[in-house]
């Protein structure tokens, strides 16, 4: 079974590929880890860190009505709407 150093180093070989390259990540997730339960573990391990990360973000104190009523009414065309938006998000 692979560490999560070698799922890690994966991970930033592939994000550091173009997004054209990306596209076939099955066909390179089966030549680096050729088990099937190498290539689950990477998927839970993937997933795993993408929830720590969720867990970790700070999320915003309005609430979604504040929020679609700031956009229904805001002028995207100002600087200064916007700018409120960016802090708000």
């Amino acid at each position: 079974m692979p560490t999560d150093a070698e799922f890690l180093a994966f991970w930033n070989e592939e994000r550091a590929k173009s997004f054209a390259i990306r596209s076939n990540l099955g066909e390179r997730l089966r030549n680096r880890f050729p088990e099937k339960a190498d290539r689950l573990a990477f998927h839970g391990w993937a997933s795993a860190r993408a929830n720590k990360r969720l867990e970790e973000r700070e999320m915003t104190n309005i609430s979604p009505e504040e929020l679609t009523k700031m956009l229904a009414t805001m002028n995207f065309n100002q600087d200064i709407a916007r700018g409120k938006l960016v802090n708000t998000l």
